[in-house]
């Protein structure tokens, strides 16, 4: 008994021990991780707001993401600093980035849900800087007779069925939006055809979902987490040096700086939104060749036809957006941040470079099919394509400056739908 009581004891001071450290190490390593993105990435530079206490910030917000209770969601804890705000908004009760919308007054009110993955949530910009904030003040700005107020609802790491979900979760607890923007596409491609789970939960949705959710939630990770790094770090540089000793021996070609473009010329993003009233116009939509490309196309269609259905049923409209890439087009400027984007995916992520290209086809052509059958839409492929300076932060995420480009293009589609007063 007196052996086993000691034994007790012995564990639960090693157990303390260890997850003290485990805290420090989690504070520690996380600022130490991020604070090279300020030299590492060239759509950083010359914006005033990555400083070193943004990218500490950025580094701990929102605290965590958390499983809503009951459904196949997540969503951020609360959180309150200098650069990012969570809160959590009436009518749903759970957090929301923080979007920068006027003060109430006597004008109509119109509500914009803004439905996507973390290129909607923001991660890289403080909050007045998302596309959530920039497209409250274009939208407030040029129509001055009514009050936009926008939703952000982004979530980190999100695909079309979790946008699915999360819209219907809005709307059963009495969000009334005047229009609903999906902006999503990015993450169906690396789940559907890159890891070639078409339609299956997202990993990190996994990851905070039953067994994997209750060890994230309270057994200490961090120690472990850094090993993992430590490795994928190593991994990552020795294919980083692989890559600039090829280079060195053979001059890259001139695709390597400014991918080719995707399979087809997008259609879409060349037309206005097409209302629901008009005459569908006649597109031949782009035909997925390989298996996985057309299971995540059709689970792509199957959900935004779904969230179309159900914001009409509210009686909202519905805007499906298909964002850009630095892999979505022919850019016409072989800009730093792509070049760096390009290096990093393939060193950390190989052929998905490849993969992102034929994704991308493959989603335009459910844009030019949702299009053809009066859907509102639209394709951002192309939004990039004749730029001359850095937005890409990586794979999935803009700048202040991309973001705004981003959110004028979905405001002038929005007040196509909803013409001012």
């Amino acid at each position: 008994m007196r052996a086993l009581r000691t034994t007790i004891i012995v564990l639960a001071i090693t157990a303390g021990i260890y997850t003290g450290v485990d805290d420090l190490v989690g504070i520690w390593h996380r600022h130490h991780l991020d604070m090279s993105f300020l030299q590492g990435s060239p759509a950083y530079r010359g914006q005033p707001y990555a400083t070193e206490d943004f990218i500490r910030e950025k580094a701990l917000e929102p605290g965590q993401w958390l499983k809503i209770p009951g459904e196949s969601l997540l969503a951020p804890t609360t959180y309150d600093g200098t650069f990012f705000h969570v809160d959590e908004l009436p009518p749903t009760g759970i957090a929301y980035r923080r979007t920068i919308n006027p003060p109430a007054d006597a004008r109509p009110e119109r509500v914009v849900l803004l439905v996507g993955g973390s290129t909607v949530y923001g991660p890289e910009v403080p909050d007045e800087l998302t596309i959530a904030s920039q497209l409250s003040r274009y939208l407030n700005a040029r129509d001055p007779g009514h009050r936009y107020v926008v939703y952000n609802a982004g979530v980190n790491a999100a695909d079309s069925t979790q946008d699915r979900d999360r819209l219907a979760y809005e709307l059963k607890r009495g969000l009334r939006p005047a229009v609903v923007v999906v902006a999503d596409g990015q993450l169906d491609i690396v789940y559907g055809i890159y890891q070639g789970k078409p339609g299956q939960p997202a990993p990190l949705l996994e990851s905070r979902s039953g067994f994997m959710g209750f060890v994230h939630h309270y057994l200490p990770t961090n120690i472990a987490q850094m090993v993992w790094l430590w490795f994928h770090d190593r991994a990552v540089a020795q294919r980083r040096a692989e890559q600039a000793k090829a280079a060195a021996a053979k001059p890259p070609a001139a695709a390597t700086a400014n991918p080719p473009a995707v399979a087809a010329k997008p259609v879409a993003a060349a037309s206005p939104p097409v209302a629901a009233a008009a005459t569908p116009p006649v597109v031949a939509p782009v035909v997925p060749s390989r298996p996985v490309d057309r299971q995540t196309a059709e689970v792509y269609r199957r959900n935004h036809l779904a969230m179309g259905d159900m914001a009409t049923k509210s009686g909202a409209a519905m805007l499906s957006v298909l964002p850009p890439s630095p892999f979505s087009t022919q850019y016409d400027h072989p800009t730093a941040d792509l070049r760096v984007t390009l290096s990093d995916t393939q060193a950390q992520l190989p052929g998905l470079v490849a993969v992102e290209r034929e994704g991308q086809a493959a989603l335009v052509g459910v844009m030019q099919e949702l299009a053809g059958q009066g859907r509102h839409t639209l394709d951002l492929s192309d939004a990039f394509k004749a730029k001359t300076n850095d937005v890409f932060v990586d794979l999935g995420h803009l700048n202040g400056v991309g973001n705004g480009v981003i959110a004028e293009k979905i405001g002038q589609a929005v007040l196509e739908i909803l013409p001012p007063s």
